[in-house]
């Protein structure tokens, strides 16, 4: 499934499914359930997303979502990730927030 940033889409994928965005910058992806393989054109290293973590794409590139299980990824225009360093770790979302 490829997909166009309009609004922050949340996307429900079956095992194995596979979701793509083109040209992403400034995009934040956050796992709501499930676990997610994140693939992105030109990032040597590959990130897992499990449910309540959130990563910032340094795009701009292509990037290929992968659903290891049954799963909802969300992806978000940030405009403020800018300030965000480009190879930040997977982060989990406090509990509270």
């Amino acid at each position: 499934m490829k997909l166009e940033l309009t609004h922050c889409p949340d996307v429900s994928m079956v095992k194995g499914a596979i979701s793509r965005l083109d040209h992403a910058t400034d995009i934040r992806l956050r796992c709501l359930s499930g676990s997610v393989w994140i693939t992105v054109d030109g990032v040597y290293d590959d990130v897992v997303l499990e449910a309540g973590q959130s990563w910032v794409v340094p795009g701009p590139a292509r990037v290929i979502a992968q659903a290891m299980a049954p799963s909802t990824l969300r992806f978000e225009a940030t405009p403020d990730c800018a300030r965000v360093p480009a190879a930040r770790r997977p982060q989990r979302e406090p509990a509270f927030a």
